[in-house]
């Protein structure tokens, strides 16, 4: 996932980077609204954290220009700028969440992750790389090309794409996917992500879904990282 960062304070730029490069993110920034709106015009992105006092042009008068360009990519607003009318105004501007400086990482990493899983979820077409997913007409294509899935494998694609870069266990898989408890002698999950991984692979795929040793599996778009 790759997450675009517009802010203007040196630190606060290297802490959110390095948590969130951790966390199997990917993170531009961009110190000014008019450099970030350059670069939105070549670079798509899942996420943006946005800072309100910017120089110049400040981070309201970014994001009603982004709403216009982007509908659906959600906006975390980022900032010290704490009254009602500050948060009454954002909201207005249709950022999708609001968290005042100072913050807590976790806090901040919780809430972005709930917005990209509702995001995911409202979607109607996901893609990571040169995979497509398109949930209305429950088809799957890679480069263009239709890819035949059970029902199953289907829903086990749309919960990797979800969590694209996280590691996921075997019993969330089973409690999502399936929606029943893990049974340590079922191999119900592993022989699917098999049939999965057979149906998907092309050569020169950019993503790539890899076993985790002793917990689970992981989606990555391996050209961001």
């Amino acid at each position: 996932m790759r997450i675009l960062l517009v802010e203007d304070e040196e630190g606060v730029i290297r802490f959110i980077t390095k948590g969130l490069s951790e966390e199997g993110f990917t993170v531009d920034s961009c110190p000014t609204a008019e450099s970030a709106l350059q670069q939105i015009e070549t670079q798509k992105y899942d996420l943006l954290i946005l800072d309100i006092s910017l120089p110049k042009m400040n981070g309201f008068q970014f994001l009603s220009i982004f709403r216009k360009k982007e509908k659906l990519v959600p906006v975390l607003v980022l900032t010290a700028k704490d009254t009602l009318n500050d948060k009454k105004q954002g909201f207005e501007l249709q950022c999708d969440d609001y968290l005042t400086k100072p913050f807590h990482f976790e806090e901040l990493l919780m809430r972005i992750r709930a917005l990209l899983r509702r995001h995911i979820k409202e979607s109607k077409v996901v893609e990571i790389g040169n995979l497509r997913l398109d949930i209305g007409s429950f088809k799957v294509f890679i480069d263009d090309r239709p890819v035949s899935l059970t029902k199953k494998e289907f829903a086990l694609l749309r919960y990797f794409m979800a969590n694209e870069g996280h590691v996921i266990s075997r019993t969330q898989i089973l409690n999502h996917v399936w929606q029943e408890p893990y049974n340590i002698g079922s191999n119900v999950v592993d022989a699917t992500v098999k049939s999965l991984r057979k149906k998907i692979y092309i050569q020169g795929n950019s993503f790539k879904i890899s076993s985790v040793y002793g917990i689970g599996y992981i989606l990555q778009d391996e050209q961001s990282l």
